[in-house]
């Protein structure tokens, strides 16, 4: 039984790093993403998501595991931590972007609306 959970983790892991690559991919394909807050905050938090996760690539690519390199342990401490700075960052760009849109529907004052992003 410990060799199945290890396969399915393992293979979780696998589809949720491609999953993010493929979401990266498409929407670069689809939109023009960088042209938007949003754009850039939507493929950073994939980004980081395959970052956090490429250290299972690396074992399943090379056998090297965290245990044995203190800077591949690093590594993967910065990448989970980057995910969470990524997530924070959404949910201000989110905040800013709903608070926006609340001044517009009351009437806000026109001076103050920034015309250089969605919202």
């Amino acid at each position: 039984m410990p060799a199945l959970i290890d396969t399915l983790g393992t293979d979780s892991v696998l589809f949720a790093f491609w999953s993010a690559i493929a979401f990266m991919v498409g929407y670069t394909v689809l939109a023009k993403w960088w042209r938007s807050e949003v754009g850039w905050a939507r493929v950073s938090l994939d980004f980081a998501i395959a970052l956090a996760l490429s250290p299972t690539m690396v074992h399943v690519i090379t056998g090297m595991r965290v245990e044995e390199s203190v800077a591949f342990a690093w590594y993967q401490i910065g990448a989970i931590a980057l995910v969470g700075l990524v997530s924070l960052w959404n949910l201000a760009v989110v905040a800013r972007l709903q608070l926006k849109g609340l001044r517009r529907r009351r009437g806000g004052d026109s001076a103050n609306r920034d015309t250089g992003t969605e919202g």
